[in-house]
């Protein structure tokens, strides 16, 4: 019961810091599940398929690329590939794959960026139109003005919460996203250095 009665006394902005903070855990609930999905820890199988460009062995490279079926290894698969067909421009063709595996790992990351920086004026902002209303209203004893303040702050507390709950979980994903970027580099660069050894022939 306190609960509710604190959340409506925070005013009008407390239903639109709720709609936030639901949009905040879809997000992460969307995001962490795709995340899931995808192969984190992929040194295993860069490991193993340096050795295999060592050898040019490219069927069997397209055969532990196909078998793995992570991002990575998509983005490995289209490099071998071009590899094999001896397209011309074989980094715009990594490149090209990598910006868009980059892309689907970033999608709706911007929103909880915004969610740091929007919530707490959001939060601010309903405590200063509460304030202002309180002012307009005839409050007899001092300590009713302390309530209504009170009150009024809750907004802004939760709009806190809000940016630090969204800075948290930006945090984690961006941790993710660093960590499959350097594995994309390292890929792509074992298989630029290819393409140079070839063209050396």
């Amino acid at each position: 019961m306190d609960f509710i009665s604190t959340f409506q006394s925070g005013g009008f902005s407390m239903y639109i810091l709720l709609i936030c903070f639901i949009m905040v855990l879809v997000i992460a609930g969307e995001r962490y599940k795709y995340y899931k999905s995808v192969k984190v820890n992929n040194e295993d199988f860069i490991e193993q398929l340096k050795i295999i460009l060592k050898q040019k062995n490219w069927k069997y490279a397209m055969e532990l690329c196909k078998s793995d079926e992570s991002l990575i290894s998509a983005v490995a698969e289209t490099g071998i590939e071009s590899l094999i067909n001896k397209k011309a421009n074989i980094s715009a063709a990594i490149e090209a794959r990598s910006a868009v595996v980059i892309a689907n790992l970033k999608r709706n990351l911007n929103f909880l960026d915004t969610m740091v920086m929007i919530a707490p004026i959001i939060g601010l902002l309903g405590t200063v139109l509460n304030i202002m209303a309180s002012l307009n209203e005839k409050v007899e004893q001092t300590s009713g003005i302390g309530v209504i303040i009170a009150g009024a702050l809750s907004s802004t507390a939760f709009g806190l919460f809000i940016a630090a709950s969204s800075i948290v979980i930006l945090s984690y994903f961006n941790y993710r996203l660093e960590k499959m970027t350097n594995e994309i580099g390292e890929i792509s660069n074992m298989l630029n250095s290819q393409t140079l050894k070839n063209d050396e022939k």
